[in-house]
């Protein structure tokens, strides 16, 4: 192996050797003919290759010597083709100094950087001109013509055609130049390009210190270079700070305002030094949270260093110096310089959760912050001097401290002392601030049970083989729902739950008629968390520039209510994608608008992980729960609602002479105006009664129910001309079948919670009064001071307390007996269940009565 390292050295240093020849020979042939234009171009190209000829040689010498310790090889051979090349480099580089030739490939580089970045040349040009100008200047007695060769040879692309059509003489050297300047030295289209750079930054987050410093040297950078082209920026301060501001994250932002305050216009240097100054922390926090291998620091890294290359005439070998890089045992793990962590000032500095956080990060010990072992292997005998626990006093925070995301372990300071067992809970907490990934979400228009369009936010999940709405979604909307036993599961079988029945849903894009979609639903109680996690700024993406967005509100935390799987996603797509660079979000065409999804640049902070460890004693909580099951329940405190409703059934209430109560509705405002209930009590009839006429037998029961409410004065027929009066509420009615009651198989079911077309409804203008029910834990404790128990059922006990004649208008319904007949209006003259009030207007009446 050593051998074929030695043989492929000596052949690159071989092929260098013929190429210094080759070098040689150009130069003799530059002599003779004195310097021709085109011959001294290509000589000072050959000149700036020397010195990466020579770094190459003295590489491969470095190998060839190092092949040679561990090879039996004649180390004449490798002497030998170093004393050539040296010979041919020396003659090379004097050749250069007599006529002026520079060895440094600078010039080069520059030029080409102009040339090959077509996009900035404006912003390039200046640069190009100083140091173009400031290298030849070191040969003034070059003629102008070879300086025009010079220019052409440092052009390419649009710079060059501008020029090519002018021949290599002196005097187009001149024009030359002023027709680059005119192109690209014009002040209009610097200034351009220089505001166009700081209209373009990017996103500068608080914990990154390379964004802040990127965005201090974009500014500082672009903003000096157009006061340069005498364009006064301290003017342009308000307008500036106003496009930086909105680059901040949500964090930098909040800190600048409170920096700020109100009535203040500051300057882009205020602006500046606020960067500076969370620069120092950021820094801090990117140190402190990268995690150092302990390969890195236990194997050293072993490198060879070699002499100066210099003519070797006498028959010495290279020396080959080995220097081991080891860290130091004594040098702080934080800053690297030579002292220990407790005395490094950047580490005093930080709070103690950020000490903490260093000590942990780096794996040191938290009893005497030292390397190399565990505070379980301590043998330090010192403890904290503020309250005397296992870890160092630097590292003492109170468990009082605000939350933050830093990790934190907190002990109660009350234990339970029963017995020998106590009760210990233990947390720790660190914040793993993620990416803030979009989802695909838009505002869709759901259909009511009432015909009206709701506007819900919807999820395109194409994953997902079943669509689902939110149970909270379906009791707005009063959507009817069907039995179903289906169970969702998620990632492997891990988890599986079962869905609270289906419905059927019509959707439509937001603010249009078409399309629409009917399809089938599974209710779930939540879909996901609110999308997304945390506000964000909306993105400056070009890609997204004069979209009509499916969800405007896409960077605004909210509810999903809605989630599309494959059954609809396909439906839904458009032709059209609009795809950004690496970090953006793309948007898909949908009928609904275009949606957003994909990774952003902003971070989601508020993620934690936590680990919870709690102790407790049993027997500690097992006393409690006896306890509290024998507790009697306190008395419980009436609510300003609850004694609103009180005091209006005591000053309302009357009796009469038949011993029939009378009480009133309880109004949160007396005799209110709800609106239009009519039309939509009306659908809902027609709706029951297309129901009831294709079951005899049901209808036959309704019509008993209410024919029994009329006979026996719980019901009358309103006058017409008693039908105008405003103050009124219809209430929709339905029934509910329970074949397996033993009394009444058929319940009318009245919905005092229907809507009007004011949007309120009459449980919602009412008292609902507190609650009267007697809590089970007092009826089994009351029951055990009997001998006997004696229980009963009050024979349709809310129809025997009537409502005050004045409020029964608010009671109306609906109904004719047969459906040749017109729809007339009746009111209800008794309590009905179905309002709010109903269960405390009758228990009340019953403690009334029994006192």
């Amino acid at each position: 192996m050593t051998d074929q390292v030695y043989n492929d050295a000596k052949a690159r240093i071989l092929r260098c050797i013929t190429k210094l020849k080759a070098f040689v020979q150009a130069s003799i042939e530059y002599n003779n003919e004195r310097g021709s234009a085109g011959k001294r171009a290509k000589i000072a190209k050959m000149i700036t290759e020397l010195t990466p000829i020579r770094n190459t040689v003295e590489d491969d010498v470095q190998k060839m010597e190092s092949a040679g310790l561990y090879a039996i090889t004649d180390t004449s051979e490798s002497q030998a083709l170093i004393s050539s090349f040296d010979s041919l480099y020396y003659e090379l580089a004097a050749f250069a100094d007599v006529h002026k030739f520079t060895m440094s490939p600078v010039m080069d580089t520059a030029l080409a950087s102009f040339s090959n970045q077509t996009n900035s040349l404006h912003f390039l040009w200046q640069s190009f001109d100083d140091l173009f100008t400031s290298i030849l200047s070191h040969t003034p007695d070059l003629p102008d013509v070879e300086r025009f060769e010079y220019l052409k040879m440092s052009l390419t692309g649009e710079a060059l055609t501008l020029v090519s059509h002018l021949s290599l003489t002196a005097t187009n050297y001149t024009s030359a130049w002023k027709i680059l300047r005119a192109r690209y030295g014009n002040k209009r289209d610097l200034a351009r390009v220089h505001l166009d750079s700081l209209l373009a930054t990017h996103i500068v987050k608080s914990n990154d210190a390379t964004s802040i410093q990127q965005q201090i040297n974009t500014i500082l950078e672009h903003t000096a270079a157009l006061d340069n082209l005498d364009f006064v920026t301290r003017q342009w301060s308000p307008l500036l700070v106003h496009v930086f501001e909105k680059h901040l994250d949500y964090e930098l932002r909040a800190r600048w305002e409170l920096v700020v305050g109100d009535n203040y216009y500051p300057q882009v240097s205020e602006f500046v030094d606020f960067l500076r100054s969370h620069l120092r922390s950021a820094d801090i926090y990117s140190s402190s949270v990268s995690v150092n291998r302990p390969d890195d620091v236990s194997k050293p890294q072993r490198s060879f260093k070699q002499q100066s290359f210099k003519p070797r005439l006498s028959g010495s070998s290279t020396v080959l110096a080995a220097t081991t890089n080891k860290v130091s045992e004594k040098s702080c793990p934080l800053c690297h310089s030579p002292h220990s962590i407790r005395s490094c000032t950047l580490f005093t500095e930080q709070s103690p959760t950020e000490r903490f956080l260093i000590a942990k990060t780096h794996r040191l010990c938290i009893n005497c912050l030292g390397s190399g072992h565990s505070s379980m292997n301590c043998n330090s005998k010192y403890k904290c001097q503020t309250c005397q626990k296992a870890h160092h006093s630097l590292l003492h925070f109170n468990s009082t401290a605000s939350p933050s995301n830093t990790p934190s372990t907190t002990t109660p300071e009350h234990l339970s002392s029963v017995g020998s067992h106590v009760a210990t809970t233990s947390c720790l907490v660190r914040g793993l601030p993620q990416k803030i990934v979009l989802l695909s979400t838009a505002i869709v228009e759901v259909y009511a049970a009432d015909g009206r369009r709701h506007a819900l936010r919807a999820l395109l999940d194409s994953g997902s083989q079943a669509s689902f709405i939110t149970e909270r979604a379906v009791c707005a909307l009063m959507l009817r729902r069907f039995h179903s036993s289906v169970s969702v599961t998620t990632f492997a079988s891990s988890a599986s739950t079962v869905v609270r029945g289906k419905c059927n849903i019509k959707i439509a894009p937001s603010g249009q008629q078409s399309p629409s979609f009917c399809l089938d639903v599974s209710i779930v109680p939540q879909i996901t968390g609110s999308t997304p996690q945390t506000p964000i700024t909306p993105g400056h993406w070009a890609h997204m520039s004069n979209l009509s967005l499916a969800d405007p509100s896409y960077n605004i935390p909210g509810p999903i209510d809605l989630l599309f799987g494959a059954d609809l996603f396909p439906s839904v797509l458009l032709e059209g994608t609009k795809k950004g660079q690496s970090g953006e979000p793309l948007a898909l065409n949908t009928v609904f608008g275009w949606v957003l999804m994909g990774p952003t640049e902003f971070y989601d902070g508020s993620s934690v992980t936590t680990l919870c460890l709690n102790v407790s004693d049993p027997i500690d909580s097992l006393i409690k729960k006896f306890w509290e099951l024998e507790e009697l329940p306190t008395t419980c405190h009436l609510s300003p609602a609850d004694i609103a409703a009180e005091e209006i059934y005591n000053s309302t209430t009357t009796r009469l002479s038949s011993g029939r109560f009378v009480v009133t509705l309880p109004f949160l405002k007396p005799r209110p105006l709800l609106g239009d209930s009519k039309t939509l009590a009306l659908q809902r009839f027609k709706a029951l009664e297309c129901r009831l006429t294709r079951n005899k037998d049901l209808q036959a029961q309704y019509a008993e129910f209410m024919h029994d409410y009329l006979t026996a004065g719980h019901m009358e027929l309103i006058p017409l001309s008693e039908l105008e009066n405003p103050y009124h509420y219809y209430i929709p009615h339905h029934c509910v079948l329970k074949p397996d009651s033993l009394t009444t198989k058929l319940r009318v079911v009245f919905n005092a919670s229907a809507k009007t077309s004011a949007g309120i409804s009459l449980n919602e203008s009412m008292h609902t009064g507190p609650k009267l029910q007697p809590d089970i834990q007092v009826v089994l404790l009351r029951s055990r001071l009997w001998k006997y128990l004696f229980t009963a059922d009050i024979k349709q006990m809310y129809r025997q307390i009537l409502i005050r004649p004045s409020d029964r208008d608010y009671l109306r319904i609906l109904w004719r007996f047969s459906s040749q007949s017109q729809i007339d209006a009746y009111r209800l003259c008794t309590v009905t269940y179905g309002t709010s009030a109903a269960p405390y207007q009758a228990l009340r009446t019953v403690r009334e009565l029994a006192t």
